[in-house]
């Protein structure tokens, strides 16, 4: 049987503060991607250290910036360690639960490689980026991997230019730069399908529900209480097809323009006293009216037995960190 290989890059889950191995959307396709025999998704056993890396960091870098005494005090190391060790967990089980090949680096990275693209200044290491050696190192791992094995096609998920640039320069893959994409490799959706979807959004004012945002602040006792004045539709793609649920997920991505009460803390323009372990002199941000953009949903519609879509269910929100948008707001103190 022909099969084809897909290997995923530690940008693949995103912002290393905020993996999330039990993401809805993910687990999702991974698991349509499993259904298939001649499918098989790979990680680098680099990039599984590169993942249990910053998720270290991620931690310990929440740990030394915790400035409050008071929480120090409640927060032992025992504490640190139980959420280190609850999170490479879930890395070990996303592994597991979706069938994803590890592939042992060190048994096929030729290190002869590493040295002439390292001594000759190829990619991926390059004058601006001279310290590329655990992306070199996967890189020669795949190359020589690959050379032993009898797949058909092999999908380098990625969105690193650097990593990318160099591996397409040594071995023939199919670059695809986001998971939420690499079923558009394996799966046709027609131009008519999508004006369906974008209608059904429109027509069914899904977008103009404020409920599908969901905002960070740095203050609990921020304020933000909005409504939606108006939404844009700006794309839509089709992530997967469940045939046999008779129901598809899509990716929406979109903008609004929002009003209401938004009232929140400026850390950067409030001014910090370490001794007193206090914000002595406070700054806020306020707005009536925003406009927020580079918003990204997901939503799994539902069709009848015509084939036409009846409803729908909102899988991910919106996630907006407010802080984003704090120069897009009038600076003063609380008292004013």
């Amino acid at each position: 049987m022909e099969k084809d290989i897909i290997f995923l890059d530690t940008n693949v889950f995103g912002r290393k503060e905020k993996y999330d191995f039990e993401h809805t959307y993910r687990n999702n396709i991974l698991a349509v991607l499993k259904r298939y025999s001649n499918i098989e998704v790979c990680l680098p056993n680099i990039v599984v250290e590169e993942l249990k890396k910053h998720i270290k960091e991620s931690i310990d870098n929440d740990q030394n910036n915790i400035k409050s005494i008071y929480i120090r005090r409640k927060l032992n190391q025992n504490f640190y360690d139980e959420i280190l060790k609850e999170n490479l967990q879930k890395l070990d089980d996303f592994i597991e639960k979706n069938n994803i090949k590890i592939l042992e680096c060190e048994k096929y990275l030729d290190i002869s490689d590493v040295n002439r693209w390292y001594f000759n200044k190829e990619k991926p290491f390059e004058t601006s980026k001279p310290k590329e050696f655990p992306d070199a190192m996967i890189i020669s791992a795949i190359v020589n991997f690959l050379k032993q094995s009898n797949y058909s096609n092999a999908y380098i998920v990625s969105e690193d230019k650097g990593f990318i640039d160099s591996i397409k320069s040594k071995v023939d893959c199919i670059i695809v730069n986001k998971l939420e994409t690499i079923l558009r490799e394996f799966f046709d959706f027609s131009t008519y399908e999508y004006k369906l979807i974008e209608d059904y959004i429109k027509d069914n004012h899904i977008l103009n529900n404020k409920n599908l945002i969901e905002f960070e602040s740095a203050n609990v006792n921020d304020i933000i209480n909005i409504q939606i004045e108006k939404a844009y539709l700006e794309a839509c793609e089709i992530i997967y097809d469940w045939e046999d649920l008779e129901s598809l997920v899509v990716k929406v991505n979109y903008s609004v323009d929002i009003a209401g009460n938004i009232f929140v803390f400026d850390p950067k323009e409030s001014i910090y006293d370490d001794e007193d372990d206090e914000y002595i002199y406070p700054m806020y941000r306020s707005t009536s009216k925003l406009h927020l953009n580079d918003l990204e949903i997901y939503i799994e519609l539902f069709k009848d037995k015509n084939g036409n879509y009846k409803n729908y269910k909102i899988i991910d929100k919106a996630l907006i960190d407010i802080t984003d948008y704090l120069d897009k707001m009038e600076l003063h103190c609380k008292d004013n």
